[in-house]
């Protein structure tokens, strides 16, 4: 049956209504009463049995209508969801039990930390970090928590086989002897070490500095005072060597206490009025410059030397030996200093820049140098190991 034609119409109660009936009834009182009656019995009693009839035939289900055009007979159903509910988050939930709901509508499956399913939420928290928006996405951040203790040192690997050695060549010619040359630079002993940088505390050090290499050294504390920590291999650990500076030394003793320690006996009134009758004292040059150099002439009179601090500084200047240097070994590189002369006896040091990879590039670059000459306008460096593959640059102090 199509219960589509079971709908009621106007046409099918147009004269079985009470507005259809004349406004006075002249009938009988049965007759009155069954004008009444007759809509219900003869429309809608019909109409109504023959609804119940169509459901509860065994197809009756099917022509049930929905939304979209669908039947019941037709909708998707499914023996695993009691019921369905959107929560207030807007998402959709289902239930196999009626009490336990689960989104259904999207979304990743979140695993414990055994690997066992929980329930999908619409919404997730987030502990220990730190959530934003960017650029349409949720991007979460956890929080960086403190230092964990250091571990053990591991034990060393093995160490490799030795490579074959290579064929022998033929021994050269003996060359004339050279001429003697200058007296290089003092080399800095087996336990030398440059400070790449300080930071506050140990624990901002080992944060940023983990592991280290045989010579990195750091400060530690605060400018004026601090401590050095070098890195110490078989230790695996940043180890404390003290101050690079002691504390100052207590005040010196004056000249009259000196003399009381002496044996003198008079006060220091007298003791100022006993020296200034020594005869064989310096006495005050005249019409000396001041901030000029006291000198002393043969009989130990002061005289002045014309001659300021300045005058016996000696100059500093700073140069680059570039890469790119000549020769097959030895090697040599020169660089430009306008105002060096042949003459003048110079220290020279690598300047680093604070930065432990890029400085410590440099410090092996530098042990490479063997030998610094000073020429008139330059400078002259020389290896016997091999050639620096970057710029080295240097501060140059000569020596007066």
């Amino acid at each position: 049956m199509d219960i589509q034609t079971l709908q009621i119409k106007e046409t099918d109660y147009t004269g079985l209504d009470v507005a259809s009936a004349p406004d006075q009834l002249t009938g009988t009182a049965a007759e009155n009463k069954a004008v009444f009656d007759r809509l219900a019995k003869e429309l809608l009693a019909v109409r109504f049995n023959s609804l119940l009839e169509g459901l509860q035939d065994s197809g009756g289900a099917g022509n049930i209508g929905t939304k979209l055009g669908k039947t019941l007979a037709s909708a998707l159903l499914s023996d695993d969801i009691q019921a369905l509910r959107q929560n207030r988050d807007g998402a959709l939930e289902a239930t196999k039990d009626g009490s336990s709901w689960s989104v259904v509508s999207g979304g990743h499956l979140v695993l414990d930390s055994q690997g066992q399913a929980m329930p999908q939420r619409s919404r997730l928290q987030f502990k220990n970090t730190q959530v934003w928006d960017t650029d349409g996405a949720t991007v979460v951040q956890g929080i960086q928590g403190e230092p964990g203790p250091q571990g053990d040192q591991g034990p060393p690997g093995t160490p490799g086989a030795p490579g074959a050695d290579g064929p022998q060549g033929p021994q050269g010619p003996k060359g004339e002897p050279g001429a003697p040359g200058k007296d290089g630079k003092d080399g800095a002993d087996g336990r030398s070490f440059t400070v790449l940088a300080r930071y506050d505390t140990l624990e901002a050090l080992q944060q940023s500095h983990p592991t280290g290499q045989p010579g990195d050294a750091y400060a530690v504390g605060t400018a004026v005072q601090n401590s050095i920590y070098i890195w110490n291999q078989e230790m695996g650990q940043w180890q404390e060597i003290g101050a690079l500076q002691g504390p100052p030394g207590a005040d010196g003793a004056s000249a009259y206490q000196t003399a009381q320690q002496g044996g003198y006996q008079g006060d220091e009134q007298q003791f100022t009025a006993d020296l200034a009758q020594v005869g064989t004292k310096a006495d005050r040059a005249a019409g000396a410059t001041a901030g000029h150099l006291a000198a002393l002439d043969a009989q130990g009179n002061l005289s002045d030397s014309g001659l300021d601090p300045q005058d016996l500084a000696g100059a500093c200047y700073t140069v680059t030996l570039p890469a790119g240097w000549q020769g097959t070994g030895p090697y040599t590189q020169q660089a430009s200093v306008p105002g060096l002369s042949g003459a003048d006896t110079a220290l020279a040091g690598v300047v680093l820049s604070g930065q432990a990879d890029s400085d410590r590039a440099l410090l092996q670059a530098w042990n490479m140098v063997d030998r610094l000459e000073t020429l008139d306008g330059s400078i002259k460096a020389t290896s016997y190991r091999g050639a620096p593959q970057i710029g080295l640059p240097l501060r140059l102090k000569v020596v007066k």
